[in-house]
């Protein structure tokens, strides 16, 4: 290992080794929520203010460890 190696390099931080092996993965998709909003004025033609909001849902799954299916 060279004396003065930056701490972010991956090739000389070792092997990582399990105790025991690991617990098999469950289900590999995910559902994120979202939602966002807007609030414009026209000032010049003297109009309130108007609300605009959008909400949903992002979805992802895992096929396998090389490959996501969005």
């Amino acid at each position: 290992m060279p004396r003065q190696f930056p701490h972010a390099s991956l090739p000389y931080t070792g092997t990582l080794v399990w105790d025991e092996p690991l617990e098999k993965s469950g289900p590999r998709f995910s559902i994120i929520p979202y939602g966002i909003g807007k609030v414009t004025t026209d000032k010049q033609n003297d109009q309130s203010a108007k609300w605009d909001w959008n909400a949903g849902f992002d979805g992802k799954m895992i096929l396998s460890t090389s490959m996501t299916s969005i």
